[in-house]
């Protein structure tokens, strides 16, 4: 079950929930990653 302010990466994206109604996402952000941070070399 997602909580507030969970986050996951996934193939350069971002999804954090921001917002929730009972148990279900309300509001999701989705923010692309820079190469930078996606850089696993660092």
């Amino acid at each position: 079950v997602p909580e507030l302010a969970d986050k996951v990466t996934h193939n350069g994206w971002t999804f954090e929930v921001i917002d929730m109604d009972g148990r279900r996402i309300d509001k999701l952000l989705v923010s692309r990653v820079s190469p930078k941070e996606d850089d696993p070399t660092g």
